[in-house]
């Protein structure tokens, strides 16, 4: 995502400019530590950086990726209330940031809506991001199962190349062992990858590698 889309905005990012200061830095440098997560948002100019929430054990997980025209926490800076969990944000590569205390957001917005906006969209991407790494993570187990599943049924050869195995999505969810709605969401899942297709008491196999990849990954992970 683009910091300004249009030309005509190019006022709106100088008054960002303006608003806040730059810095450079070098990968795996820290970039924003917890104790300014709330008080200040970052925009990545350019170069790639990465969120990192940190386990009380000491590990870091990341939680997000951030390109160039990415901001990162807005949304607590709206929130005006202290962000208890240690959220930090460091270089990948070497990065331009510019950092906009919460302070001077609020007047900018004002004078130039397009920068709420493209907030309105970061914020957006960034809920889009975690549901997605949170399917992921609830799924990823089931998806393995039910992969499983799939591929030690009798199928049926099609002239192009695919397998038709014949089981209805209730019967399947009766053999995994877990309910018609939730194997029906791993199936979609699996159909918008581009796996297989759904039809009507039948599933097509479209491709039996990557299937099986996904049952060994999860394997070798547990």
């Amino acid at each position: 995502m683009q910091l300004f889309l249009n030309p005509g905005e190019d006022a709106a990012l100088a008054a960002v400019r303006q608003a806040g200061w730059t810095h450079w830095y070098d990968p795996d440098n820290l970039v924003m530590g917890p104790e300014t997560f709330g008080a200040t948002i970052l925009i990545l100019l350019h170069g790639i950086a990465r969120a990192v929430l940190q386990h009380h054990d000491g590990k870091l997980r990341t939680i997000s990726y951030l390109a160039s025209g990415c901001c990162f926490g807005q949304a607590a800076a709206f929130m005006e209330t202290p962000v208890s969990q240690p959220i930090a944000v460091r270089a990948v590569t070497r990065c331009e940031v510019l950092f906009l205390p919460e302070e001077r957001l609020r007047p900018v917005l004002r004078a130039h809506p397009d920068v709420a906006i493209y907030l309105l969209k970061c914020s957006a991407m960034q809920v889009y991001n975690l549901l997605d790494q949170f399917a992921h993570s609830a799924f990823g187990a089931q998806t393995a199962h039910v992969s499983d599943v799939l591929l030690s049924l009798p199928s049926r050869p099609l002239p192009s190349g695919f397998a038709s195995v014949t089981i209805t999505q209730e019967e399947l969810a009766t053999v995994v062992g877990r309910s018609r709605v939730t194997v029906g969401k791993i199936l979609k899942r699996l159909e918008h990858q581009g796996l297989l297709l759904l039809r009507r008491n039948r599933i097509l196999i479209l491709d039996r590698q990557r299937l099986a990849a996904i049952s060994t990954a999860n394997a070798s992970a547990g």
